[in-house]
């Protein structure tokens, strides 16, 4: 799912734990503020990611990203990402990935 936001009009936009997201700005100044309640047990290696552009997400880009940051271009594919969360569940993790990822068991 796409959402469009300008900075018209101001808009929250709110999902729950464990909901892959991302960015594309199509204007050269924004403000987003991000706030996230799993950051009381935030681990580094709770950070999980999918490439922007990965096939079997199929999202309809308006346009391609002029600056992908060196981490985002980093990430794996959707497919990488579900065995990660499988390898975690099967494993001993971290309060905030067990919160994010249980729902997928």
């Amino acid at each position: 799912m796409l959402i469009h936001v300008s900075g018209v009009e101001p808009v929250a936009v709110s999902f729950p734990c464990g909901i892959a997201h991302g960015w594309l700005f199509i204007t050269d100044a924004i403000h987003l503020q991000a706030v996230s309640e799993t950051y009381a047990d935030y681990k580094g290696d709770d950070n999980l990611g999918i490439h922007w552009n990965d096939p079997e997400l199929n999202l309809p880009w308006p346009e391609e990203p002029k600056i992908v940051s060196p981490k985002a271009n980093a990430f794996g594919s959707l497919a990488e990402a579900r065995a990660k969360i499988e390898k975690t569940l099967s494993q001993t993790s971290s309060p905030a990935m067990d919160r994010q990822f249980q729902q997928f068991a």
